[in-house]
């Protein structure tokens, strides 16, 4: 699966220690969602709706990821399958 713009400009915006200034999920959804904007939201919210879909191997989605961010690393498949559908969640 090859990243979409939308993904890549959002993905970015997870940096190193995230968490140390952000430190729930709703700061970090806020942060990371802010330059997503009009129909980016839409473009973004369906390539997230594709890419955590049970037919994406857990193997393809962490590939997908590094593909896009060296900053930030999730160690599983569930987590990051977790944060993404919760970004996607919060396009609707």
């Amino acid at each position: 699966m090859k990243a979409s713009p939308e993904f890549e400009k959002f993905a970015s915006f997870f940096i190193q220690d995230l968490d140390d200034f952000l430190p729930d999920y709703e700061r970090m959804y806020g942060f990371v969602l802010t330059s997503v904007k009009g129909v980016e939201r839409t473009r973004l919210r369906d390539f997230l709706d594709l890419a955590t879909q049970d037919t994406v191997s857990d193997h393809e989605l962490m590939g997908l990821w590094k593909s896009v961010n060296d900053e930030v690393q999730f160690f599983t498949a569930d987590g990051l399958r977790m944060v993404l559908k919760g970004a996607r969640d919060r396009l609707l």
